[in-house]
């Protein structure tokens, strides 16, 4: 089943065509690889598939409520933020869950135990319970692990610029999605964290 058909897409840059009549469609659970140098429309497509450029010519079709998950070659990401809220910061009903029970969590630490504490956190994990967020986050844990992120609790400005790219691909790999575009996802990475990366994306379902 097709997630997401492009139809006879056109760009330009000046007077470089970069996109000519493309026309393909994407199913669900195909990975696929887009190879070319350096200047021939690569992100330039890609920035269409998700929706933050528009071809001159042609158009892309996808269901509604279509879901898209995007990567960037330099992702940009709130620094006044910790690593954990940013990775957590999907807007599905899972993740504004897992939100919810880690800051319980922390505040039922920082007041050791006080009453009103103790009930948020027991709603916190009924939710978790009834959401399916126990799933979430061990799928949380399990790629920040892969991916080498060691300090959740550190502010995002602070970090390198490799650092941010493990973030930014750990974010996208939490939150569930119909498509996921990682424009050069190895980029910055280390070799440990492409390593980490590469098993874990090969070896985990993906939506498409």
């Amino acid at each position: 089943m097709s997630v997401l058909i492009a139809h006879s897409l056109r760009k330009t840059y000046g007077e470089k065509i970069l996109l000519n009549d493309v026309s393909f469609s994407i199913e669900s659970k195909q990975r696929i690889g887009l190879i070319g140098a350096n200047g021939t429309g690569k992100t330039s497509l890609l920035n269409i598939l998700y929706g933050s450029d528009s071809p001159e010519h042609g158009e892309v079709n996808h269901a509604n409520k279509f879901t898209v998950q995007y990567v960037t070659q330099e992702p940009e990401l709130d620094e006044s933020k910790t690593v954990l809220d940013t990775v957590l910061d999907g807007p599905s009903t899972v993740m504004r869950t897992l939100r919810d029970y880690n800051k319980a969590l922390v505040n039922y630490e920082l007041q050791q135990g006080a009453d009103a504490s103790e009930q948020a956190l027991f709603k916190a994990q009924a939710n978790m319970d009834a959401h399916d967020g126990w799933a979430a986050d061990t799928k949380a844990k399990t790629v920040l692990s892969k991916l080498g992120i060691k300090q959740p609790s550190a502010l995002v400005g602070t970090l390198s610029g490799g650092q941010k790219k493990r973030v930014a691909l750990a974010r996208a790999l939490i939150e569930s999605a119909d498509l996921l575009i990682l424009d050069e996802p190895t980029n910055h990475l280390d070799a440990e964290a492409s390593l980490g990366w590469n098993y874990f994306f090969f070896n985990t379902k993906v939506q498409s």
